[in-house]
């Protein structure tokens, strides 16, 4: 299964974005995880309370036990996302940035629980 991340530079204009668009058509069954636009997530951080926790909780009106039934969080060490990101490297020879290895464990953890309920 390829994972293919898309965000920031690449999403700045329709131009670009219509190449991304022809890299995605070129995979089939692929998981395509789209973040903001260029710039975006930085006047985002600029407008509201730089924590991304408080800004997701305002959303449910400081409720967080309805929060917590719709997201599922993990927290990885940075030594953890250093080897992913190089152990993914080797043995793909696709290089992750830092935020892209936080959603690559991410999805193996989920994965993980999936697996474990269905065979539980």
């Amino acid at each position: 299964m390829k994972v293919l991340k898309f965000g920031g530079t690449s999403l700045v204009d329709s131009s670009i974005m219509k190449k991304v668009s022809k890299i995605i058509s070129k995979y089939n069954n692929a998981i395509i995880v789209v973040s903001a636009f260029g710039g975006v997530t930085d006047e985002l951080i600029r407008a509201g309370n730089p924590s991304n926790f408080y800004r997701i909780l305002d959303l449910y009106k400081n409720n967080i036990e309805l929060m917590k039934k719709d997201i599922t969080s993990f927290s990885f060490s940075d030594n953890k996302i250093r080897n992913t990101i190089k152990r993914v490297f080797f043995d793909k020879g696709y290089v992750l940035d830092p935020h892209g290895a936080v959603g690559y464990l991410g999805l193996k953890n989920i994965l993980i629980i999936e697996m474990f309920l269905v065979f539980s």
